[in-house]
């Protein structure tokens, strides 16, 4: 529903409030209402058409709802009255003159939908003292701010394209003009007798300057062209160009002291330079290579201006902040420049120049596909809170950047899913349970001396790895419950182990280790003749003692070694997979541990059995899937999530075969992983190993001793050391020692 121009030039009006099923005010609905004062308007409106309010005189302010999307031309026109207003968020333009001549309007809000203001559109507004400019705006057309006296405009849109004819003529408040990197055209007039201006700024990509578009007559001192070639202008300049400071990009001074047009007037020009600078204990050091020089700053990242913050000499800044900076001393031609922007994002590595950044540096990219983030600068809380959202993010290296205030709040790690992190070696002040809830956590470098009580509280993982520069460092970790420590490349004991939840294990950096061992339970059955029993082993250092928790050393079969008791062990090696006499570092392996009621009991090797080395060198780990054709398979040290590439063997059921899909592989086991989009579903282990679990290993490799034969009737047959006596046993079963044993 609508309202219809029914009160176009009531003279007595004085209010009205609208009902609430109205959606559009028609086109002259209040025209001429010169007694209005007060409107209220309804949340239902949408629309306001043209001329809708034009020449209400009296009337003071007016609330836009929310829901307008559209305002009309010369709406509020001559409302000579109006004060302040806001503009909602939906509204794309500021049609033609829809302000025109409201000389009492003082403050405008526009909205960040905002993308262009149409001609004339605060034309006359000459008590105008505050606008925003939203960076949403591309286009300024002809006359929009023409006569706005006390108009400073601060800020042009950063997305500013084109700036129309007289569109700021005669805003004597402007002090600066600093056009937009991504402005294109100036038209004619457009900046005319904004005589307070001693400050323009022209962007590199200009293409076109209108005809006196920045002709002023004020004491103008300083103009900085960004344009390594000079454009060809027609009377666009300042009055006193002879008493300006030209300033032209590094290598272009020639360019421009030879151009045509109006360029070769200005008297002083100088080749823009960098300005010197320095970080010294979290201060920002700025040092002009002339002494004479005078340092104009901001720090709130906008571009400075001879109305910015000056200083003489050396400048000191807290470097966390956005400063920008130059310094000049002109009549000697000297220019220099400083510009620390928010840092760059290649993928990997995050300079972050100023602290709480992060996340616009992150934002152009897929926060899903960031497995790695070197974090080199300046970092707040709320950087640390940005790292938290990266949930694919493996490594954490901030070796190389400054905390502010040097201090990590309690959990600032809290629920990360990382798995490596190096901190900074400048943190002074840190809160409790730092990396409470980090799921995947598997080694932390930590460089800042001694680590306070409760800062490793909450870690559940208890392979975790804890690089310190002192032993003494890491006393109260241990308090914590962290037992792995590294210090200066050296750990006296490592202890990792198979636990629920996060057990992973990563090394970022090479260690040496004096003693280092994993424990596993084996508890599968291995029927004789059956192949059954299999579990997967993958460990990160080079075996060279196996135990038995209570038969003490055992062997491979394939050490030949008879000896000590026995068990199957094979490697994966490019023909398939063949009997290993040794557990070497980052291999996979199938291995079996004898168990069955019809062995004897020196046989059985259930139970658990840990795995051990001296002096061994700990490589680092390689996070990185193998990315082979086919089927591979593949140690494990990190939880791997259960997809249907991945084949893992089912040592929940009974050894017997890798099933894909079933479940997650775990650290310090092997899975097999194919890119076969219709590979099986399982692959038995009998089709890889071509041989069952074989009684024969048992009988022919295992240790002699005083044995007594049997046939199955209970007759006697044959007593004597093992070796002796199955070497004349022909083909059979037998009862040997009480048990039924097959001798093939």
């Amino acid at each position: 529903m609508s309202i219809l121009k029914i009160f176009e030039d009531c003279k007595s009006l004085e209010t009205i409030s609208l009902p609430g099923e109205i959606t559009s005010i028609e086109d002259y609905t209040f025209l001429g209402c010169s007694s209005l004062s007060q409107v209220i308007l309804p949340g239902t409106i949408k629309e306001i058409g043209y001329a809708s309010f034009y020449d209400c005189g009296e009337l003071s302010s007016i609330n836009l709802p929310s829901n307008i999307n559209s305002i009309g031309a010369y709406s509020f026109g001559f409302c000579s009255k109006l004060k302040s207003l806001e503009i909602p968020e939906g509204v794309t333009k500021v049609d033609t003159c829809t302000f025109f001549r409201c000389t009492n309007l003082s403050s405008v809000k526009l909205p960040n939908s905002l993308t262009r203001l149409n001609n004339g559109a605060f034309s006359f507004c000459s008590n105008l003292k505050s606008l925003n400019m939203t960076d949403n705006i591309e286009e300024i057309e002809d006359s929009v701010f023409y006569g706005c006296k006390t108009l400073p405009v601060k800020h042009l849109p950063m997305k500013l394209k084109n700036i129309g004819k007289l569109a700021f003529y005669d805003c004597d408040s402007i002090r600066s003009i600093i056009l937009p990197s991504e402005l294109k055209t100036i038209g004619d007039f457009a900046f005319t007798a904004c005589d307070s201006v001693n400050y323009v700024s022209l962007p590199a990509q200009l293409v076109s300057i209108g005809v006196n578009a920045l002709f002023v007559h004020g004491e103008a001192l300083l103009v900085r062209s960004k344009m390594k070639e000079p454009l060809a202008l027609a009377n666009w300049m300042l009055v006193n160009k002879s008493e300006c400071l030209l300033v032209v990009p590094k290598g272009s001074r020639d360019s421009y002291r030879n151009a045509e047009y109006r360029w070769t007037n200005f008297k002083y020009v100088a080749e823009e330079d960098s300005l010197g600078w320095e970080i010294q204990d979290s201060k920002l050091l700025i040092k002009p290579s002339n002494p004479n020089a005078t340092i104009y700053y901001t720090i709130d990242g906008t571009e400075p201006t001879l109305e910015s913050a000056n200083t003489t000499g050396m400048l000191s800044l807290d470097a966390s902040l956005p400063v920008r900076a130059f310094a000049m001393y002109y009549k000697d031609e000297y220019f220099a420049y400083l510009y620390r922007d928010a840092g760059s994002f290649d993928g990997e590595t995050a300079k972050v120049n100023i602290a709480g950044s992060l996340q616009s540096l992150l934002a152009d990219y897929d926060k899903s596909e960031i497995k790695k983030l070197n974090v080199v600068g300046y970092v707040n809380e709320n950087d640390l809170q940005t790292i938290k959202t990266l949930t694919s993010l493996d490594v954490l290296d901030m070796k190389d950047a400054m905390i502010i205030n040097s201090t990590l709040l309690d959990r600032s790690f809290e629920n990360s899913n990382m798995i490596v992190c190096h901190l900074p070696s400048g943190i002074k002040t840190v809160g409790k349970e730092i990396f409470v809830g980090c799921k995947r956590l598997a080694a932390v470098i930590w460089d800042a001396g001694v680590i306070p009580a409760g800062v490793m509280m909450g870690i559940e993982n208890p392979n975790l790895l804890l690089y310190v520069q002192q032993e003494g460092n890491a006393e109260n970790a241990s308090a914590d419950g962290v037992q792995n420590i590294i210090s200066q490349g050296r750990s006296r004991k490592i202890v990792l182990s198979d636990a629920e939840g996060n057990n992973n294990f990563f090394c970022p950096i090479e260690f040496e280790v004096d003693d280092i061992t994993y424990t596993h339970d084996y508890r599968l059955s291995t029927p004789p003749n059956t192949c059954a029993g299999w579990e997967t082993l993958a460990l990160p250092f080079e075996v060279q003692t196996i135990s038995h928790e209570t038969k003490g050393v055992i062997l491979p079969f394939a050490a030949k070694d008879s000896s000590k008791p026995q068990f199957w062990l094979y490697s994966y090696e490019n023909s398939g997979f063949t009997p290993s006499p040794s557990i070497k570092a980052y291999k996979p392996y199938l291995i079996s541990m004898p168990k069955d009621d019809s062995f004897s009991d020196e046989y059985n090797l259930s139970g658990m059995v840990t795995f051990s080395a001296k002096n061994a060198v700990i490589a680092p780990t390689n996070i990185e899937t193998p990315s082979e054709k086919g089927l591979s398979f593949v140690p494990c040290f990190l939880q791997q999530e259960k997809s249907n590439s991945i084949l893992t063997i089912n040592k929940e059921s009974d050894g017997s075969m890798f099933v894909r899909g079933k479940r997650e592989p775990c650290p310090f086991e092997a899975y097999a992983i194919t890119d076969v989009a219709n590979a099986p579903q399982y692959f038995p282990i009998i089709n890889v190993l071509k041989t069952p679990t074989s009684l024969n290993d048992l009988v022919v490799g295992a240790k002699d001793y005083y044995i007594k034969v049997y046939t199955l009737s209970g007759l006697h047959i044959m007593s004597g050391k093992r070796d002796e006596v199955t070497k004349q046993l022909p083909k059979g079963i037998y009862i040997i020692n009480g048990k039924k044993t097959i001798v093939e």
